[in-house]
């Protein structure tokens, strides 16, 4: 038993420093998570597109002459997030396939702007308000078929399957640089990736 003593005297101070070190790689390896702290929304921008027929979706807000790609607000991983967003704006349930996303960039906002209802007392902020937002990009394979029987218009005035150049386009309309680049890097990675496949594949 003393040898135990003796042996943990000296390395103690060493296993407190590896475990606190474990536990800070834990809390930001997790990007949502960091970008939290540091002050920003993390917010998951919904590319839906079909692979067979080269197409993607965008959708008209019920607001105002906006076309945006589907997103809301990160809560727990990006994939559960991308799922909820699927569900409350667009009315899908099933029927999709989810890869990688891709971290996009930050947007600042102004001090003024500070979109009190994303305010969460559980979270931890080194900012006592929002900064920005972080985007996320999540790729989603979705048939046109299977999406047009079941989107409903509760969030959108319209939606509409379009081809990429299309896409860019009604986007580019309707968007300061800030928001339509990472508009753009998502669709630019959706072509680099090479997701769209032949029917007779």
């Amino acid at each position: 038993m003393s040898f135990l003593e003796n042996l943990w005297g000296p390395i103690e101070p060493l296993v407190w420093l590896i475990g606190l070190s474990l536990a800070i790689h834990y809390f930001f390896a997790d990007r949502p998570r960091r970008v939290t702290v540091m002050g920003y929304i993390p917010t998951v921008i919904c590319l839906v597109f079909d692979k067979f027929e080269h197409k993607v979706l965008v959708a008209k807000v019920r607001e105002a002459d906006l076309w945006i790609l589907p997103q809301g607000r990160v809560k727990g991983d990006i994939i559960a997030s991308g799922e909820r967003v699927l569900s409350n704006e667009l009315g899908l349930a099933r029927g999709f396939t989810f890869f990688d996303s891709k971290f996009l960039g930050i947007l600042p906002m102004r001090r003024s702007y500070r979109l009190q209802r994303y305010k969460d007392p559980r979270e931890f902020r080194l900012w006592p308000w929002w900064r920005g937002k972080a985007y996320f990009g999540l790729p989603i394979d979705l048939p046109m078929a299977a999406a047009e029987a079941q989107v409903v218009e509760d969030h959108f005035r319209e939606v509409r399957w379009v081809t990429v150049p299309e896409a860019r386009q009604l986007l580019k309309s309707s968007h300061p640089n800030g928001k339509l680049n990472c508009y753009l890097e998502i669709l630019a990675d959706l072509e680099q990736r090479n997701f769209y496949v032949d029917r007779d594949e």
